[in-house]
Formats: C-alpha cells, sequence, structure tokens
C-alpha cells in the first residue's frame, strides 16, 4: 500500500494520558492470606505510550513521549525516561502520577495486577495538551495515542487529539479499548491496533473464529481507516490494509514477563512506518518485537537483536 509519510522524514511523537509509575515484586510463593515475601523489586516508567516510545528507542528510532503527569512520581517517570535517553514533553498536572504493581510467583505461575485508575484530570488540563499537540503537530509526523484515560478525561478524548493532529496532515496510530476506541474510530486514524477482546468489545461480539477478526477488519477498513493490526498475544496477530489481510504467527519463546508485549508490537508498527516498511513487513516487525518483549523482564527492554533474530522466524500468511 502508499505510505500516507516520507520515510525518515517526520517525528514519532507518544501521547500518554495515564502514565504510571511500573513496580513488580517477585515472590517465592505466593498464598492468598497472610505475608508475601518480596525477593526482587523492578520499578520503570511505564504506561502503554512510554512503553511504546522505549520500544521504538530500542529499535533504532527516536520519539517525543507527551501526556500528563504530576506530584513526586510524575518528576520520577520524567527524570528516568530521560535518563534512558527519551525526550519529554509533558504537561504537569495537580494529580499524582499513578503506580501499577505487579506481584509474581515464577514457581507457581501466578502473575497479578494491581492496576489503580489515576487521579482526576481537570477540563483545563486536557485543554492543555490539546494544545501541545497543536502546536507539535506537522506533516509527516506520526501520532502513537494509546492506553487507558484517568477520571476526569471524556470518552470524546482519543477522537479530538485525532482530528486535532490529522488536520495538521500528521497522522495517528490507536491502540485504546472501550467507549474511547468507539468513538475515536469515526476520526477514522490512519491505523488501529487493539487486541482481540477489545475488537471485539466495539463490535460487540465475541471471536469465535479468524474468520470474524478478517470480516471485522474489513468492516474497518470500508469505513476509512487504513490499516488495523489485531493482536493474538501468543498466537501473534492478524492485520490487514487495503492490498489484503494477512496472519503472522511467531515461534514459541519461554516467556519471562507479559507486561507491555502489546505495547512492543505497537513501538514496531510506529518504527516500521516511519522506516518506510511495507504492510506485511510492518505486521512482521511488530509481532517481532511483542515477542521478544516476553524474554525479559520490564515493559519493552527488549534487545533489537533478538528482535530482528525473532522477525526471520515469524511466518507471514495471506488469509483474505
Amino acid at each position: 500500500m502508499r505510505l500516507p509519510i516520507r520515510p525518515y522524514m517526520g517525528r514519532i511523537i507518544t501521547v500518554t494520558p495515564n502514565p504510571a509509575l511500573d513496580k513488580t515484586l517477585v515472590v517465592d510463593e505466593f498464598v492468598e492470606r497472610g505475608v508475601l515475601r518480596v525477593r526482587e523489586v523492578y520499578q520503570y516508567p511505564s504506561g502503554k505510550g512510554l512503553n511504546v516510545s522505549r520500544a521504538i528507542m530500542r529499535l533504532g528510532g527516536k520519539s517525543i513521549a507527551t501526556g500528563f503527569l504530576g506530584g513526586p512520581i510524575g518528576n520520577w517517570v520524567e527524570e528516568s525516561l530521560a535518563a534512558e535517553g527519551i525526550e519529554c514533553d509533558f504537561v504537569f498536572v495537580r494529580a499524582c502520577t499513578r503506580t501499577s504493581t505487579t506481584v509474581r510467583c515464577d514457581a507457581q505461575g501466578i502473575e497479578v495486577h494491581l492496576v489503580e485508575p489515576g487521579e482526576q484530570i481537570k477540563h483545563e488540563e486536557v485543554e492543555m495538551l490539546l494544545e501541545k499537540l497543536a502546536s507539535l503537530a506537522r506533516e509527516n509526523d506520526i501520532f502513537v495515542f494509546c492506553g487507558s484515560l484517568p477520571p476526569g478525561v471524556m470518552d470524546d478524548f482519543y477522537r479530538r487529539c485525532i482530528e486535532c493532529v490529522q488536520s495538521k496532515c500528521a497522522i495517528a496510530l490507536l491502540d485504546a479499548s472501550g467507549k474511547p476506541l468507539s468513538v475515536a474510530l469515526r476520526s477514522l486514524p490512519f491505523l488501529v491496533k487493539p487486541n482481540e477482546e477489545e475488537l471485539g468489545e466495539t463490535f460487540g461480539i465475541k471471536f469465535q473464529d479468524d474468520s470474524q477478526i478478517v470480516m471485522a477488519i474489513e468492516e474497518l477498513l470500508s469505513c476509512g481507516i487504513g490499516c488495523a493490526i489485531i493482536s493474538q498475544g501468543e498466537r501473534g496477530a492478524i492485520g490487514g490494509c487495503e492490498d489484503g489481510i494477512w496472519r503472522a504467527v511467531p515461534p514459541s519463546v519461554n516467556v519471562v514477563n507479559t507486561i507491555g508485549s502489546g505495547d512492543a508490537m505497537l513501538g514496531g508498527i510506529a518504527y516500521a512506518l516511519w522506516s518506510g516498511m511495507s504492510f506485511e513487513e510492518m505486521l512482521q516487525l511488530s509481532v517481532a518485537a511483542g515477542t521478544a518483549n516476553v524474554l525479559v523482564d520490564g515493559p519493552c527492554y527488549f534487545d533489537r537483536e533478538a528482535v530482528f533474530e525473532i522477525y526471520g522466524a515469524v511466518k507471514l500468511e495471506r488469509i483474505a
């Protein structure tokens, strides 16, 4: 398909309305009642868009990370991202940035995620972020909108964001769920990347087989959306554009961590688009990045070499 941008000419900007300090606690034994003794603690600046920025950097690209940050945790998130080499341009708000906690017991195969909703964002702070996006956006830029919305941010937020940047001839990639996704689809982003469950929620059905996913992708494309990539966890992804629909299946690997694999996929998509890859190559790279992510602790701290080694082993099959 014909790409809507000139390769390497624009910037990638990730937008994270609800970032977090992501803390993983590793225990030797998980009990339902009583004390859990923590053996190891890992903490990272996180939230879907921040993970995407990290994935882009690990692949060899650059991005600007924006969104809402606040309080001491927000300061820590920005400082940590800067230390990783990620450029930041956030709107600082009165609300404190949230914490998300994962408790993991490898011996028992247990992984529990405790996800805070975030604190209230004020209307004027939402408008400040929209103004920032308008000032950042220019032709050939790629904007990546992803993640949950914090309290106080209306369901039409992503729709407004997408319309804002597309009016400046930038292109929009979207990874969201629920009402924010269904509302944002009306703005016709260039690419959407929900997972299988999120897509089914949007269409009001539970998919029984891949043929139903293919039909949903065809409906999205017929509405004017340029591309759709539907992630399917360890099974890979199904993606389509005007040229056809493909299934990408990754090789089997030993799973260390599942946090951030969808974000790694989205980082692969953004990087592939920026660097001028074909749609099939984009799909293949996204699945390779998502698979490489499960090999290491922490969201999107994978090795570039691992991604391209897996890339060659991803099986691509045209299915429509």
